[in-house]
This record gives structure tokens, C-alpha cells and sequence, in this order.
């Protein structure tokens, strides 16, 4: 399954890239070295106004609100006032946030969300936890004559958080850092075409009436087991990934033996971009002595073309490189 195939890409996203591609064809080589000036300024204002609560405030309120009364609910003092106001005009010149008047500013649709948990944690770990790394990137390279990063416990990760611990390891071992990871888990991806009206799901499905229709491998808090249930109500409790309602709860660790047998999918979303192929052969022979004759595997990746990679596809993947010594895969890969 391809995430980033013509059927699963909204057209938005076509619409997204053509005018980024537009802007890039216009900019002059000043405004292009003024764009890398100010990369880390939007998720860095995105952190504070998340610190100071101004998203909620902001879309709890009916009406537009001053820079002091914003200041006096976030509890700051007056030197606050002058503090927020300049990184509320920075949001709405980049973010988009409504600038209602002088100093006076107002939720928008993008505000509310940013207010959403999920949306919240988000920015909280790509400016905590993804932040870092990049800027350990080209020493980490430099150190290690650049050759490729395929090892989750080699790379800029551990150089920028001084640990000799794989990511996810050291996630687990940093709850307030982990919960934000696993909550941006549930909304990421939240606006593209569900994989199963893609997918021929029920038709695969077919008359298969063992217990267990799907196993979500890998599937943090079962959200897309929700969503699953959601669209196929008749298959409460066939579903087994997190303990939510209507769907079984089976805790496992994908390194180990699948214990789910002869399920009818076994899906990974997400799962193969997030290790190098060595890893990405255990997980998938884990499975092989829990199939049976009618089982499938379904994974749910962005599959990158040979040219013109989106640029969003192109980010999570020098990420993921970055991170974790993986990455996003071409269709041959």
C-alpha cells in the first residue's frame, strides 16, 4: 500500500506543492537566504504560545483579544505584553493566526487546531525532540566521513542528546517526552484518504469469520483500529490492538513472535520507515509462523517516487535518517 500514490494524495497536497514550487521559482537569492534565516523561528514561537496557553485562550474566547488581556491570562507581567505581541505578530505573518487590529488578535481554523491535543503534543515534540537533531546532523557526517546512517544506535540522535541509546529507547525511558510522541502518533496522517476506501477491504475480507479480522501491529493508542470500526461496525471485537472499546487489547513487542494467529490482516502503518532493513526483516518474519491460508500482510507506507519526491515526503524522510538510521523506501527499495 502506498500512502503517497495518486489515489491517497489529496489534491490539496498537489495544490500545496505546485505553489511551493511556485515560490521558490520567484524568490530572489536574498529572499532565499532570509527563508533559511528564520527556519526554526516557526516552531519555536509554535512552543511558546503553547507554553503560555495563548491557543486555548484564543479559541476558548468568542471575541478577539488584546495583547494585555492575553498577558493577564497567561499570567504574565507587563514586560509579557510587549513579549507576546511580537511573537503573535511573528505567527500571524508566517502561521497564519489572525491579526484583528493593532495588538489584537483572534483564533483561526489553524489556532483551534494547535489547541487540539494531539496537534499540542506535536509541536512539543518536534520542537524538543526532532529540533535537536538536525542541528547535530552535519558534525555527526563530518565525524563519520558521511557515509549512509543505517544504524537506529548510531546516529545524530545520540550525538545531540549525549546517549548511546536508540531513540526509542530513550523515548521509553522519558515519559513526558513519550506521551507527546504517541499522542502526535493519533493525528498524524488524520486528513489523508483512509487506507481502507483505498484498499478493497471488505471484498478482501471476504466470508473470513475467525475471531481475529485484524491485528494492528505496532499500533500505539489503536487509533486506526477506531477509525476501522467506525466504517465496519459488524466488526466489534475482531479488531486487536489497544484496549479501547469494541476492539481487543494485545500487548506485544513486534521483535518477538507475533502471538495472534491466522488473523485475516496483519497491518503495519508506519512501522518499516521507522527502522533500518535489517530490523524491518525481523518484524516481518516474526509474522510468518502466525499466518495462515487466508492471512495477508498489509503495510501501509509512503512509497517515494525515483523523481520530484514531495517535499513532505522528503522531510520525513531525511528525519527518519537523521533520528533513527531509517528511512522512506522507493517502490524497488
Amino acid at each position: 500500500m502506498q500512502a503517497d500514490s495518486a489515489p491517497r494524495r489529496a489534491p490539496r497536497h498537489k495544490i500545496l506543492d505546485f505553489m511551493r514550487d511556485l515560490q521558490l521559482k520567484l524568490e530572489t537569492l536574498h529572499d532565499t537566504l532570509s527563508r533559511f534565516a528564520g527556519m526554526q523561528l516557526d516552531i519555536t514561537a509554535a512552543r511558546i504560545a503553547e507554553d503560555l496557553n495563548i491557543f486555548n485562550i484564543l479559541d476558548e474566547s468568542n471575541d478577539a483579544l488584546t495583547v494585555t488581556i492575553l498577558a493577564t491570562r497567561t499570567g504574565a507581567h507587563l514586560p509579557g505584553v510587549i513579549l507576546e505581541g511580537r511573537i503573535l505578530r511573528y505567527l500571524a505573518s508566517e502561521v497564519g493566526i489572525n491579526e484583528a487590529g493593532e495588538g489584537i488578535f483572534a483564533a483561526n481554523s489553524i489556532m483551534k487546531t494547535l489547541a487540539r491535543p494531539g496537534y499540542r503534543d506535536g509541536v512539543y515534540h518536534f520542537f524538543n525532540d526532532i529540533g535537536p537533531v538536525p542541528s547535530a546532523l552535519q558534525a555527526f557526517l563530518a565525524e563519520n566521513k558521511y557515509q549512509d546512517v543505517s544504524n537506529a544506535g548510531r546516529t545524530a540522535f545520540q550525538k545531540a542528546f549525549r546517549t548511546d541509546l536508540p531513540a526509542f529507547m530513550w523515548h521509553s525511558k522519558q515519559p513526558e517526552r513519550f506521551g507527546s510522541l504517541q499522542q502526535v502518533m493519533t493525528v498524524n496522517g488524520a486528513a489523508d484518504v483512509p487506507w481502507y476506501t483505498i484498499f478493497p477491504f471488505e471484498k478482501e475480507r471476504g466470508t473470513f469469520q475467525d475471531l481475529a479480522a485484524l491485528a494492528d501491529v505496532g499500533g500505539g493508542f489503536g487509533h486506526q483500529c477506531v477509525a476501522l470500526l467506525a466504517g465496519f461496525p459488524h466488526l466489534h471485537g475482531k479488531l486487536l490492538s489497544t484496549h479501547l472499546d469494541g476492539i481487543k487489547v494485545m500487548e506485544h513487542d513486534f521483535f518477538q513472535l507475533q502471538p495472534v494467529k491466522n488473523a485475516r490482516f496483519y497491518y503495519l502503518r508506519g512501522i518499516m520507515h521507522d527502522w533500518p532493513d535489517d530490523e524491518c526483516i525481523v518484524i516481518l518474519k516474526n509474522l510468518i509462523s502466525a499466518i495462515g491460508t487466508d492471512s495477508q500482510i498489509l503495510i501501509d507506507e509512503t512509497a517515494l517516487p525515483s523523481v520530484g519526491v514531495p517535499q513532505k515526503a522528503a522531510t520525513i524522510n531525511l528525519t527518519m535518517m537523521v533520528s533513527l538510521g531509517s528511512r522512506e523506501r522507493t517502490q524497488q527499495e
